[in-house]
């Protein structure tokens, strides 16, 4: 008989986040800072996981000048499940 590894969330709080597809031309800041990530998966699995393991991302693909609404992405590692991001959008300027 197969035992199930119990699954447990985590919170991460990360205060980076990548620029996708930044027109070359322009200047773009994020105002928004500190997000937190919480994460479900296996107890081993969870155990392992911190800040570096996480990328947050805004694609900047279509923005035009301005202040912008952009929601929040993420790259997480493999197993483990996206429960939730805090705020889950970024407000980004764009000059």
């Amino acid at each position: 008989m197969r035992i199930k590894e119990k699954n447990i969330e985590k919170s991460i709080t990360i205060n980076s986040v990548d620029m996708l597809n930044k027109p070359q031309n322009v200047d773009a800041q994020l105002e928004t800072e500190n997000f937190e990530i919480v994460l479900r998966g296996p107890v081993t699995v969870m155990n392992n996981i911190d800040e570096e393991a996480v990328k947050l991302y805004v694609d900047l693909a279509n923005v035009s000048r301005g202040e912008h609404r952009l929601k929040i992405m993420a790259n997480i590692p493999a197993g483990v499940e996206l429960v939730e991001i805090k705020p889950n959008e970024a407000v980004i300027k764009v000059e």
